[in-house]
């Protein structure tokens, strides 16, 4: 295993019509929503060290957000499907990249 990231599924939902909806898809990852949770996976088949710490690194930097980025609260980095995930609270809202994009001083 690469990291300490628990790989068990920790899915919130309890009954099929929780069922996680796919929130956006890039290349390597995807956000899910499932009632007031999120989840940013990791995609890819062949997961590197490099990806997993900086899903460790994200965790980690969410802690020290400002208040209005902070609602976004992360629970913790766990297994999705099998795959590495973060999970956080969804908050309806501007994205941390658009919060960053108005806040750019340069």
């Amino acid at each position: 295993m690469i990291g300490s990231i628990d790989k068990a599924d920790n899915i919130a939902g309890k009954n099929k019509n929780d069922a996680p909806t796919l929130i956006h898809r890039s290349e390597s990852t995807s956000i899910y929503r499932q009632n007031d949770i999120g989840y940013k996976v990791i995609e890819d088949e062949d997961l590197t060290e490099e990806q997993i710490l900086r899903l460790m690194a994200e965790e980690q930097i969410s802690q020290y957000l400002p208040r209005c980025c902070a609602q976004r609260r992360v629970f913790q980095v766990k297994g999705f499907r099998g795959k590495p995930s973060l999970q956080f609270q969804w908050v309806d809202g501007v994205s941390l990249k658009e919060w960053l994009l108005m806040h750019n001083n340069t």
